[in-house]
């Protein structure tokens, strides 16, 4: 299902539950927080499966790593930590670690968009880039050890957000 309906209704159902695939660090400067912010614009799930739906290609980089955090599984860090009453620093975020690229082709995949048209660059030919490390993520061991946090592989995030906004999930595999 590759219709500009279909990246209509993904982008109502998204926009009222406010889901993002940008994950803003909590030591982002107030010029980091902007950049951030405007961003998410292009460079959200839902700018992909638009842009996809609507036959455009797009140009994602293939040398900027993240860990994808489902908003769901965040939630339940947040509230584990306050449920068994603890302090500190906690890493609570997606446990696969993918290139920016891949993610996109993971949108692609999961919601049957034709990932054909994600072509590859890299962050020195991406006008939008964002001065910021290569290869960001995180370290989730002490929210797993100490708090049972358990989040969903990406695929299984896709899935499950595909099933909670009624949208057609294919059995994608990467």
């Amino acid at each position: 299902m590759q219709s500009a309906e279909h990246v209509e209704y993904i982008q109502s159902v998204l926009d009222r539950v406010g889901v993002q695939s940008v994950l803003i660090p909590a030591d982002a400067t107030e010029e980091e927080f902007r950049h951030l912010c405007a961003e998410l614009e292009t460079r959200s799930l839902v700018w992909y499966a638009d842009q996809l739906a609507r036959g455009n290609p797009i140009h994602v980089v293939t040398d900027q790593w993240r860990t994808p955090t489902y908003a769901p599984d965040l939630a339940s860090g947040i509230e584990r930590m306050v449920r068994f009453n603890k302090t500190g620093l906690y890493h609570v975020s997606g446990r696969d670690l993918l290139t920016v690229f891949d993610f996109a082709r993971a949108v692609a995949d999961a919601f049957d968009l034709d990932a054909s048209r994600i072509l590859p660059t890299d962050s020195s030919r991406s006008p939008g880039a964002l001065l910021r490390p290569l290869r960001t993520g995180f370290i989730i061991l002490k929210a797993e050890t100490e708090l049972g946090y358990k989040p969903r592989p990406l695929r299984d995030a896709l899935r499950h957000l595909g099933s909670r906004l009624g949208l057609p999930v294919t059995n994608f595999g990467f």
